[in-house]
């Protein structure tokens, strides 16, 4: 009966440790899924931007010789903005290689990403191509 009297005092003792090991590993593990978070929102916004960008390039191809041919200061420089988070502008240029006319547009879509800490971070997507301009 007395070898149990001196082991009690060991056993709480290990008990505290273990807990406090536990809390460790658990406080570790928690911080893991609030960065995976924040990972998981800045791809979800990276790629709405690149559908918003992809999205206007494709109308793009549906324009014919006749919409090609007019003045590229009729396109609207900030075309879409989506509840103050996405900003799309649209850049038209002539590109003439030799004597083929092309049309050269540009696609930039902007956003500020916010992160979980506070601060903010401008990022942005860019397509660029070259269509053919026939007449």
């Amino acid at each position: 009966m007395v070898l149990l009297r001196k082991q009690d005092g060991f056993m709480l003792a290990g008990v505290v440790i273990a807990i406090v090991i536990i809390s460790v590993a658990l406080l570790g593990i928690c911080s893991m899924f609030v960065h995976a978070n924040s990972v998981v929102a800045d791809s979800g916004n990276t790629a709405k931007a690149a559908n918003y960008a992809q999205g206007k390039m494709e109308k793009f191809k549906t324009y014919n010789s006749a919409q090609w041919s007019g003045e590229w200061s009729t396109f609207p420089t900030v075309e879409h903005q989506d509840t103050n988070f996405y900003t799309v502008t649209t850049a038209v240029s002539n590109f003439n290689v030799g004597t083929t006319q092309l049309v050269k547009v540009n696609v930039t879509v902007a956003w500020v990403e916010r992160n979980g800490n506070g601060t903010s971070q401008n990022r942005s997507i860019q397509y660029v191509t070259l269509y053919s301009r026939v007449e």
